[in-house]
Formats: structure tokens, sequence, C-alpha cells
């Protein structure tokens, strides 16, 4: 579980591949600081609940994958948000 992780100190990561790690969920400032990330990966894990502004700082985002968890609704604003990100993936979130 990523609950308790958070990767701000590491102001200079620009990929974060963390897919098929058992994520239950994450706090809302977990990737404060991330101005570089561009890439990041959390597939296939079993988060439910995405914070409102996640990733305000990850202005650089480009590929989001969140697919294959249990998200079943998302922030109002979450795609806007991600206006830089080219690809969000969200293929078979479902609550269960």
């Amino acid at each position: 579980m990523a609950s308790n992780i958070y990767f701000s100190c590491l102001k200079t990561l620009t990929n974060l591949q963390a897919s098929n790690c058992g994520i239950k969920s994450i706090r809302r400032h977990a990737f404060r600081g991330l101005q570089q990330l561009t890439s990041l990966d959390l597939s296939r894990n079993a988060i439910a609940r995405w914070p409102d502004g996640m990733l305000d700082d990850a202005k650089n985002l480009v590929y989001l994958d969140l697919g294959d968890n249990h998200l079943s609704r998302l922030p109002p604003d979450f795609i806007a948000s991600k206006m830089n990100a080219r690809h969000i993936l969200l293929r078979t979130c479902s609550q269960e």
C-alpha cells in the first residue's frame, strides 16, 4: 500500500512505474513537487479513490495509466487539470 509513501523528495523524477503493486490508496500529497514527472503508471492496482488535486504539480505529465483499478469516479476537473497529457488510460476501472 502506498498510503504513507511520498515521492516529493525525488524532485527530478520523470518516470514512475508502480503497476501491479497492490496499491489500495494514495494520499493527496504523495506526488507534491514532482514537476518533472512525465509518465506515471499506476495500473493493475486496487485504487478505489482518486483525491482532488492529486497531480496538480505534475505540469509536464504526458502519460497517465490508471487502468485496471477500482475507480468508479474521478474528480470533476480531472481531465481539465491534465491538459498537457497525451495519453490517459482508464480501461476497466470499476468499483468492486
